[in-house]
C-alpha cells in the first residue's frame, strides 16, 4: 500500500482527530529516509486542517498548503520564518503579553488573535503537539467568521431586548410547556415580577389557565397566529384591555433548535373606550346626514374610481350595483349645461389655485329628474412629487332652496321693476321735456323743409339740411326712448362685462333734464383707468338711478346753495372699483348711517324709501358692497364698491363697450 493512500485510509476512517496516530506515525519515522519524509508529507496535503511543523527556536519547518493560504506564509520553504513573526495574542489571556508557541498542547488548545505577515487579522484556535528534537506540529482552525457571527448575534440580541424594553407593550416569549424565556421590561413592571425567565407563564398572569395556554400553543405550533383580545390584572388590582398577537418564533432551548411561543400585548382600553365613543358619534354623524340629506363620496384620482355612500343612494334612487363607480360614470348622469363649469372647477383645484373645490350643479336620479347639489371637497394626498391622489368631498341636495331661491329672485326682480317704474313715473315731466325738445325740432324742421320745397326752383340745398337735422332729432328722441325702455323691461338677470365709467354718463344723460330743473349742478370725476365689472346693466344702472335722485332730494329742502352733485369713481384699489354720489344737501343723522338701506326706510329728507333697500340688495347680489359717510362740511356721499374682472384682458363684450365709450 502506498504512503498517500495509507494517509486516505486513515482520514476516510475519521482517524485524523486523533492525534495520537499522527504522533505513533511519525515517531515510526525518525530517520531521515524519503521514505517516511514523504509519508509526512502525504498527511500534511491530504489534512482538512491548517498544520505547520516548527522546530524549539520557532522556525517553521513544513507547512500544507491550508496553513499556506490562511497565513499568508510563501511557497518557498526557506522564506517561511517563524512562528513568532505571526504575533498571536491570547483571547482570554490578553494582559500576559504575546502567545508562547511553546505552551499549548492537545490537552489545553488556545484561541488566539493573530495577525499574518501580510497584515491579516484573524482569530484561530491553535492545538499544538511536541514532537521529538524540541518539534511541534500545529493545528490551526480558523474561528475568524464563527466569531464574528457569534458577536453579530450577541449584538443583535443587545438590539432586539433594548428595542423591546422601549416599546409600550407586554413582550413575552415562553417554550412549548409554558415556561416564560423572555420579557421586557414593559411586561416585568405591569407584573411586579422580575426576572420572568423561568416563571411560569400562568404565574405571571393568572387570568390565563394552564389549559387555555396549551390551547393557544396548539395553535401557533399548527402554523396559526391568533390575535386574542384579554383582560389582564396588575397587582395593584387595576384591570386593563390588551389585544395580543401570538406568533412563532424559531429559537434554540438545550443547544437545539425549536419553536417558541410569541406574544406582544397592546393595552387597548383607552383604545377601546375611544372606540366605543367614535362608534357612538358615527351614529350621530349618519343620523345628522340622513337629516341634513348628506352624502360623501371618496374619489381615487389616479384610477379613477369613486365610492359613494349609501345617503347618495338614498338621495338619488340608485341601487348599489347602479351608482356610477368612476368620474366618467358621475359625468353621464350631470345636466350638459353645468359639466363644463364642474371640470373647470375640478381642474382648479387640482392645480392648486382653491384651497377647497365647491360647486352647485344638477344631477339626474334614477326616474329621470335633476336635482340640484351643492358639493364640496378637498384634495387630502399627495405623492413625492405633489400630485394629488386621493380628494374626498360631501354633497348635500338644495333643490328645494334653489327653486325656493329662484322664487325670491322673481319677486325681487318684480319690486326692482316697480321701483324703477315708480321711478320713471316721478321722472314723467322731465322725460316728457326731453322728448319734446327733439320732437319740436323735428316739427320745426319738417315746417321749414316744405317750404323750401315751395321756392321756385326749390331750394334743396336747405331741404337737406333740415332733413339731417330731422334725422338727428330723431336718434335723439329714439336714444331717449330706448334707455327708458331697457329701465322699464322685466327679464332675467343677464351678467356681462359692463364699463362702470360708461353706464354712468348713460344715467346723467337721462337725469339730464331732471338735473336742470332741480338746479342741481353735476360734476363728473371719472377714472381714466378703464375696468370692467360683471353685472347686469339694467340693475346697476337702477342703482346709479336711486343714488343720484336721492341725493337731488336731499338738496331740495336744504336752503343751501349751490346745489353740487360729485359723480366720482375710483379704480386705485386692486382688482375693485368704488363709486361714490356726493351731494351737498342736508346730511344723514349719524344713527341712522345704517338705517337707511333697510327696506321701506322711508324719510324723504334723507333717502328714498326703499330705494336705498333694493340698492344693497342689488349691489350684494354682486358681490359689492354700500355705504353711506356724512361729509366733512354738508352733506353726504353714499359709496358702493364692486369686484373688477381680473387678468386685465378684454373680451369681445369689453372692446366693444370700449367702442361704445370712444364714440
Amino acid at each position: 500500500m502506498s504512503m498517500q493512500l495509507l494517509v486516505e485510509t486513515i482520514l476516510a476512517a475519521g482517524l485524523v482527530t486523533n492525534l495520537l496516530v499522527l504522533f505513533f506515525l511519525y515517531r515510526r519515522s525518525q530517520s531521515a529516509s524519503a521514505h517516511k519524509l514523504n509519508l509526512c508529507r502525504a498527511f500534511l496535503a491530504i489534512a482538512p486542517e491548517a498544520i505547520l511543523i516548527y522546530d524549539a527556536e520557532g522556525a517553521i519547518l513544513e507547512v500544507n498548503q491550508k496553513a499556506r493560504v490562511l497565513l499568508d506564509l510563501p511557497e518557498s520553504p526557506e522564506q517561511l520564518g517563524t512562528v513568532h513573526a505571526l504575533a498571536a495574542q491570547p483571547i482570554s489571556r490578553r494582559d500576559e503579553g504575546p502567545f508562547q508557541w511553546n505552551e499549548a498542547t492537545q490537552d489545553d488548545p488556545r484561541e488566539v488573535e493573530l495577525t499574518t505577515t501580510a497584515g491579516k487579522k484573524m482569530i484561530l484556535l491553535l492545538e499544538i503537539i511536541p514532537l521529538e528534537a524540541g518539534r511541534r506540529i500545529c493545528f490551526c482552525q480558523d474561528l475568524t467568521a464563527l466569531r464574528a457571527a457569534q458577536q453579530g448575534l450577541e449584538e443583535s440580541e443587545r438590539r432586539f431586548s433594548a428595542y423591546m424594553d422601549r416599546i409600550p407593550a407586554l413582550a413575552v416569549m415562553h417554550n412549548l410547556d409554558g415556561v416564560v424565556l423572555y420579557g421586557n421590561r414593559f411586561t416585568e413592571e405591569f407584573s411586579q415580577i422580575e426576572p420572568l425567565q423561568g416563571r411560569n407563564y400562568w404565574e405571571v398572569f393568572p387570568e390565563v389557565g394552564r389549559l387555555e395556554l396549551e390551547r393557544e400553543t396548539a395553535r401557533v405550533v399548527n402554523g396559526e397566529s391568533p390575535l386574542i383580545q384579554r383582560t389582564l390584572s396588575a397587582p395593584n388590582g387595576e384591570q386593563r384591555m390588551f389585544r395580543i398577537q401570538l406568533f412563532p418564533v424559531m429559537g434554540i432551548v438545550d443547544n437545539a433548535p425549536t419553536v417558541v411561543v410569541g406574544r406582544i400585548g397592546v393595552d387597548i382600553t383607552d383604545l377601546s373606550r375611544t372606540e366605543t365613543a367614535l362608534r357612538q358619534s358615527q351614529e350621530q354623524l349618519t343620523l345628522a346626514m340622513e337629516s341634513a340629506r348628506l352624502f360623501s363620496w371618496d374619489w381615487n384620482i389616479q384610477t379613477g374610481k369613486v365610492f359613494c355612500d349609501r345617503h347618495w343612494e338614498i338621495t338619488f334612487g340608485y341601487t348599489p350595483e347602479e351608482l356610477p363607480k368612476d368620474l366618467e360614470q358621475n359625468f353621464r348622469i350631470v345636466h350638459p349645461e353645468d359639466l363644463p363649469i364642474l371640470k373647470q372647477q375640478i381642474q382648479r383645484h387640482l392645480t392648486k389655485k382653491t384651497r377647497v373645490f365647491s360647486a352647485e350643479f344638477r344631477i339626474r336620479d334614477k326616474a329621470g329628474n335633476y336635482l340640484w347639489v351643492s358639493s364640496l371637497g378637498a384634495v387630502q394626498a399627495f405623492d413625492e412629487d405633489g400630485e394629488p391622489l386621493r380628494m374626498l368631498g360631501v354633497g348635500r341636495d338644495i333643490t328645494e332652496q334653489r327653486e325656493a331661491q329662484e322664487e325670491i329672485d322673481r319677486q325681487r326682480n318684480i319690486i326692482y321693476h316697480m321701483n324703477r317704474t315708480a321711478t320713471m313715473g316721478e321722472l314723467a315731466a322731465s322725460l316728457a321735456h326731453e322728448l319734446n325738445q327733439p320732437l319740436a325740432a323735428i316739427m320745426t324742421n319738417a315746417q321749414a323743409a316744405r317750404r323750401f320745397l315751395q321756392y321756385t326752383p326749390p331750394d334743396l340745398a336747405e331741404v337737406g339740411d333740415a332733413l339731417e337735422d330731422i334725422i338727428q332729432d330723431d336718434h335723439r328722441a329714439g336714444e331717449t326712448i330706448s334707455r327708458m325702455r331697457k329701465l322699464l323691461q322685466k327679464g332675467e338677470i343677464e351678467l356681462t362685462p359692463l364699463d362702470l365709467n360708461h353706464l354712468i354718463r348713460e344715467v346723467i344723460e337721462l337725469l339730464n333734464s331732471e338735473i336742470i330743473a332741480r338746479n342741481v349742478l353735476i360734476h363728473q370725476d371719472l377714472s381714466p383707468v378703464p375696468r370692467r365689472v360683471l353685472g347686469d346693466r339694467v340693475q346697476l344702472q337702477q342703482v346709479l338711478l336711486n343714488l343720484m335722485l336721492n341725493a337731488c332730494e336731499s338738496m331740495a329742502g336744504s336752503g343751501h346753495e349751490p346745489k353740487v352733485l360729485m359723480i366720482s369713481s375710483d379704480a386705485r384699489q386692486p382688482e375693485k372699483m368704488t363709486v361714490s354720489v356726493r351731494d351737498t344737501g342736508t346730511g344723514i343723522p349719524a344713527d341712522q348711517l345704517e338705517e337707511i338701506f333697510k327696506l321701506f326706510h322711508s324719510n324723504k329728507s334723507i333717502g328714498m324709501g326703499a330705494g336705498l333697500a333694493i340698492c344693497r340688495s342689488i349691489i350684494n347680489a354682486h358681490k359689492g358692497e354700500i355705504w353711506a359717510e356724512n361729509n366733512r362740511d354738508r352733506g353726504a356721499t353714499i359709496y358702493f364698491r364692486l369686484p373688477t374682472l381680473a387678468g386685465g384682458e378684454n373680451s369681445a363684450e369689453e372692446r366693444r363697450l370700449e367702442g361704445e365709450d370712444q364714440a
